[in-house]
């Protein structure tokens, strides 16, 4: 026999009160912290360190392969390596996700096979 769960009557007391004003004084604050935070620009040239007017920041070509050209030998087989696998990683996984689809119909398949076996033995 299941337990009846008697509920209690909304009722709003003191304690409430304080919880709900202290909750809505903290939010107020928070929202007047970030409304009126100005939000500096990030200047990609300044992230990786370079000194750069607005004027003279280069385009991203430009950006990436001089950082390119700073890698050490090994950084740059690294990364070569680490390109050859991503690109066969793309080539390959469409094929994979077809396959792992069959793979779940044909288990799907025989399960329900065998349960077909099953229940015409057990007549």
């Amino acid at each position: 026999m299941s337990r009846k769960v008697h509920h209690q009557e909304f009722s709003i007391t003191l304690g409430h009160l304080i919880r709900w004003s202290i909750f809505g004084v903290i939010c107020y604050f928070i929202i007047q912290f970030f409304s009126t935070k100005p939000s500096a620009p990030i200047n990609p040239a300044t992230v990786l360190g370079e000194s750069a007017t607005v004027t003279s920041i280069p385009n991203m070509s430009s950006l990436s392969s001089n950082l390119y050209d700073r890698l050490s030998p090994e950084q740059k087989q690294q990364l070569a390596s680490a390109t050859k696998l991503f690109s066969t990683a793309t080539t390959n996984l469409p094929q994979f996700i077809n396959d792992q689809i069959i793979s779940i119909k044909k288990g799907i398949i025989t399960q329900i096979y065998q349960d077909l076996i099953k229940s015409i033995e057990k007549r």
